[in-house]
């Protein structure tokens, strides 16, 4: 029966991977599209009225929006797969000399796992990544075996150059997000026609600075957007989002939940306090904290 509802769960989890997946495909082919029509007025119309050019702004912060829309796509696909490779694989485990994660844990219902995991997860990303915007989410944390890191982490195991490792994360969602950006380069083009337009009809150095304004401040704020998205889309690919530090990141989870809610069963006579067990949650992810360069340390090393 309990194998069945797990079959059941991960065929939701995977569905719903696979949704967010494909809405990001369809969202970029209309993205696309809807560039392609714009910046074929524009090029149509731009030689009798350059303002004209301005028009791939917009195409710029539509194609952008879906590029960021993209990337939270597949951390939720990530997210899910990762739930289904921590279930799989902790089945396999020998729970005998763990002090704090046990096989029971793998019976906790899929709402009560995603609700400490917006908690702790979260919490774990913040301290291992900077996430003040211009900062672009670089590694806080310098361990020298990163768990979070699975090319790395991979690559550090490769005593012999004879054997050269390789780690391979996918490369869909990075070329779909390239072709996005290179669309929003072609449609912000035209705007050094309508700089060039401006500078020889008015002769005018402070028109022409005017004109230029606009294609600055664009490819600026295009360069900051993606640089900001690449330094999520590796995070994706090859750090704490990916499927295989998600994974890891579950077993903290759930071993975190399940120590909070013994403490608060073992305080309370009364009826059970979701106030109380956020605290206990609080202080289970700050000791997760002072253990995440060696996270098994805490899986399997903490007691109640």
């Amino acid at each position: 029966m309990e194998e069945d509802k797990q079959a059941e769960l991960f065929k939701v989890l995977r569905d719903e991977a696979t949704h967010v997946k494909d809405c990001f495909t369809k969202y970029s082919y209309y993205g696309l599209l809807f560039s392609s029509a714009v910046l074929s007025l524009i090029l149509k119309f731009v030689v009798g009225c350059p303002a004209v050019a301005l028009s791939g702004i917009v195409t710029m912060i539509f194609l952008l929006s879906i590029a960021r829309i993209g990337i939270y796509k597949y951390g939720t696909a990530n997210r899910n797969c990762g739930y289904q490779l921590y279930i799989e694989r902790a089945k396999t485990l020998d729970d005998t000399n763990s002090k704090s994660w046990k096989k029971y844990m793998l019976q906790i219902g899929w709402e009560e796992a995603m609700s400490t995991w917006r908690f702790v997860q979260a919490s774990v990303f913040n301290y291992i990544y900077e996430t003040r915007f211009y900062r672009l989410h670089s590694v806080k944390l310098k361990i020298s075996d990163p768990w979070f890191q699975p090319r790395t982490a991979w690559e550090l195991k490769n005593d012999s150059d004879d054997f050269p490792l390789q780690y391979h994360a996918g490369t869909y969602l990075r070329t779909m997000l390239n072709i996005m950006y290179f669309t929003i380069l072609i449609s912000l083009l035209p705007m050094v026609f309508m700089i060039i337009k401006v500078h020889n009809e008015y002769r005018s150095g402070l028109l022409t600075l005017l004109s230029t304004l606009p294609l600055v401040l664009s490819a600026l704020y295009m360069v900051f957007r993606i640089a900001r998205n690449n330094s999520k889309v590796r995070i994706l690919e090859e750090g704490l989002l990916s499927i295989y530090s998600c994974s890891i990141m579950w077993q903290a989870v759930v071993t975190a939940h399940f120590i909070a809610l013994s403490r608060v069963q073992q305080a309370n006579a009364g009826p059970f306090s979701f106030h109380t067990y956020y605290k206990e949650l609080k202080v289970e992810t700050i000791r997760l904290l002072n253990t995440i360069a060696f996270i098994e340390k805490y899986i399997y090393g903490a007691t109640n």
